[in-house]
């Protein structure tokens, strides 16, 4: 959403944007002013995690300016979301999420942290997303991982669409 990552090269294309959903933008504003962080939200990429999807571990390096915070929302069912360090060679923490949970990576250390999602787990899938998978399987990004839980690209979306999930996403712990 807004900007278009393109997954092969690693880089956002300048000339491949999207109006950016004002409601996620808003959002993501919302979420970064509660820790005192201001935010101008200019890409997103949905997350919604199926059963089976994983996310291999990486680093979210390829924004120009990292000092940027980086919000990100988990959809469907939860996860075991692992954060390590600035090398893979630190031990990560385990954190569960579950649909609705928001992380918000601040300052570019936090951004340079390995993290990833290595299990799904079963059966947690709201029932009011489970029956409303709004994207169909797609091919994934390409890049070997198993999941196409990251990949949105390419698929416009509509503003007013999206305000009855922000809103729901206001209201989720």
């Amino acid at each position: 959403l807004g900007r278009h990552y393109n997954w092969t090269e690693r880089t956002y294309a300048c000339d491949h944007a999207e109006p950016m959903p004002r409601h996620v933008a808003e959002l993501c504003d919302d979420l970064c002013g509660l820790i005192g962080v201001t935010m101008n939200a200019e890409a997103a990429i949905v997350n919604y995690y199926r059963p089976g999807d994983t996310m291999g571990g990486h680093v979210d390096d390829a924004e120009t300016d990292r000092s940027l915070p980086l919000v990100s929302v988990s959809l469907g069912c939860s996860a075991v979301f692992l954060v390590g360090g600035a090398t893979r060679d630190v031990a990560p923490t385990a954190v569960w999420l579950r649909s609705g949970d928001a992380c918000v990576f601040v300052g570019e250390a936090a951004r340079s942290y390995y993290h990833g999602v290595p299990r799904i787990l079963p059966d947690t899938c709201p029932s009011h997303l489970r029956e409303a998978t709004a994207w169909p399987d797609a091919p994934g990004p390409g890049d070997g991982d198993s999941s196409d839980a990251a990949y949105a690209a390419g698929r416009p979306a509509d503003d007013e669409a999206l305000r009855g999930l922000c809103e729901f996403l206001r209201g989720s712990r």
